[in-house]
């Protein structure tokens, strides 16, 4: 992918981010889905550690939120295994 689309995009999820956090406060499960979509731009950037970094905030959202499970869960489990450091 353009390295410029990739930083673009993550401009736009940063933001997105920020808005949320200031709306919905630090906890809501939309932020797990902003922190998942930032991880995701960072591994296709090829910059592992800032993506595991923020998927890790989307897990210990949904985990604090859903003690229980989530569905959405174990899909951001997944998608961290697929972060090889």
């Amino acid at each position: 992918q353009d390295m410029g689309e990739l930083e673009k995009a993550l401009e736009y999820q940063e933001k997105a981010l920020k808005l949320a956090e200031e709306i919905l406060g630090e906890k809501h499960p939309n932020l797990a889905t902003s922190y998942n979509n930032i991880s995701l731009i960072y591994q296709d950037m090829g910059e592992l550690k800032k993506a595991k970094m923020y998927i890790d905030r989307a897990i210990a959202i949904l985990k604090y939120l859903f003690p229980n499970g989530h569905p959405n869960l174990n899909v951001l489990l997944q998608n961290k295994k697929n972060i090889s450091i």
